[in-house]
């Protein structure tokens, strides 16, 4: 079992990250930016980001209107309190 689910976790979410990061490395050292690895590393966040941005924008509209409501939920918890 333990082997199956380090299989997964390598295959799927570690040797891909890896790769895209080695490419970055690559193509920095191409355009000979000193420093490469570093920038490489921040170009992988900010892929990740961007490719996440959607889910965190859903989240904090969510946070949003949670927060515009809760004078409401506030009340109503009062008011009923005993129920």
């Amino acid at each position: 079992m333990f082997t199956f689910v380090t299989l997964i976790y390598d295959k799927i979410l570690f040797f891909p990250f890896i790769n895209i990061l080695l490419f970055l490395y690559r193509g920095f050292l191409l355009l000979r930016i000193p420093f490469a690895f570093g920038f490489s590393i921040i170009a992988l966040t900010a892929l990740i980001r961007f490719a996440l941005h959607p889910f965190f924008h859903k989240q904090t509209m969510m946070a949003r209107k949670m927060a515009k409501i809760k004078p409401q939920l506030d009340h109503f918890s009062k008011k009923y309190k005993g129920d």
